[in-house]
């Protein structure tokens, strides 16, 4: 994630993933702090503040770097971007299935080895 024109990337301190298991995972930014969930669970955070740098002619890419490198050896389904940040609760109740009166779907991801 790029914000106040800095890249900044988060890597879980907790959580394991066994390969052929689905997984739903979220990160949400409130302009204090970038936050990573697995199933529901935080699993890892960091301190940050600015505005998330936009950039038009950069692409959005799930699962690689936009250019294509570092891909993601598994499975993704079902992507959602929201344009404000979700509490940990919506995340906890996306990971279980709600749908929330139509608002909020869930992303899932299957591990490969």
């Amino acid at each position: 994630m790029r914000i106040a024109g800095t890249t900044t990337t988060l890597i879980a301190t907790s959580g394991n993933l066994t390969a052929g298991v689905w997984y739903h995972g979220a990160m949400t930014y409130d302009g204090t702090t970038l936050r990573l969930y697995l199933d529901g669970t935080e699993v890892g955070s960091t301190a940050l503040s600015g505005i998330i740098a936009t950039d038009s002619s950069m692409g959005v890419a799930a699962g690689s770097q936009p250019d294509g490198s570092q891909s993601f050896d598994g499975l993704i389904d079902d992507v959602r971007i929201y344009s404000k940040p979700l509490t940990q609760s919506e995340v906890q109740a996306i990971s279980e299935g709600a749908s929330a009166a139509g608002q909020y779907d869930s992303f899932h991801f299957q591990y490969h080895q």
